[in-house]
């Protein structure tokens, strides 16, 4: 298929999320099978979840043996001891994939504080030592779903290029608070026809959405922010202590200080020349 790339070029490649990418093993499946996934059905999905190896987490034990020790404490006549709930990781950030050639970085807002219940992605092609954008897509409207500890989207997909592939699906598992976050399995599907496409096998990769280099510049005689505590006067919010860097974070941006800070002077100024007018 034909597309426009990033700087007008036009040029013949194979969609990202087409057919022909249809066939992954995934990198965490177990050595000896071969879990080449054919003629996927979207309702398949759920089963795909037993291809990876998601570590179970150990609380099996603790129920049976806490409900053994409830029975006994209430034969005993002893008053039961409460099951303790486990803490779930939020499942929300930046996850990445490759196959082929393509390289996808998926962002999950889905989950966390105050999510928006959207989520988007951005393609890149590698050749070689060469890494190209490719294009873009956001889901705006989602469908979640949770049940057995697997949290499951769905939804519609808005891309930057022309496919015919453009219903998602994403599956990923819940894990306790002391456990890495799994790994999301995102599979594409025909618009119309509900013919599976390209499936990834997307890993953990930072909670932020995005990554920006911070330059902060000021002018002779000018100190520089550094950080503001929010609760010396009333605002409504939390109080905590925010800078330039936290106060992104919260957004979901990973501020990173470039080491670069330059002194701007002041020059070329209307009246008075000793402060900047709203317009500069």
């Amino acid at each position: 298929m034909s597309y426009h790339n990033h700087d007008g070029h036009s040029a013949t490649l194979t969609e990202p999320n087409g057919p022909a990418l249809s066939e992954v093993t995934p990198p965490s499946a177990k050595k000896g099978k071969n879990p080449r996934l054919e003629k996927v059905e979207p309702d398949e999905m759920d089963q795909l979840m037993q291809l990876m190896e998601f570590e179970e987490e150990s609380t099996e034990g603790y129920s049976d043996s806490t409900e053994t020790m409830e029975n006994a404490d209430i034969s005993a006549g002893a008053t039961p001891i409460p099951v303790i709930p486990i803490i779930k990781n939020k499942v929300y950030g930046r996850y990445r994939a490759q196959l082929g050639s393509f390289e996808l970085e998926l962002r999950l807002d889905i989950d966390g504080i105050n999510p928006l219940q959207k989520l988007s992605g951005d393609y890149y092609q590698i050749n070689g030592q060469t890494k190209s954008y490719f294009g873009s897509f956001i889901v705006d409207s989602i469908t979640k779903t949770i049940a057995n500890g697997v949290i499951t989207v769905t939804g519609i997909a808005n891309t930057t290029w022309i496919t015919s592939y453009k219903k998602i699906k994403l599956a990923v598992k819940q894990t306790s608070l002391f456990q890495p976050l799994a790994p999301v399995l995102l599979q594409w599907f025909h618009a119309t026809t509900n013919v599976p496409g390209a499936l990834y096998v997307c890993n953990y990769f930072n909670r932020a959405f995005r990554t920006v280099r911070l330059e902060q510049d000021s002018t002779a005689g000018i100190v520089p922010f550094s950080s503001y505590n929010t609760g010396s006067l009333p605002s409504g919010g939390p109080a905590r202590v925010l800078s330039i860097n936290t106060a992104y974070q919260e957004a979901g941006v990973e501020m990173i200080n470039a080491g670069i800070s330059n002194v701007v002077p002041i020059v070329n100024l209307t009246p008075p020349a000793t402060k900047w007018s709203d317009a500069e």
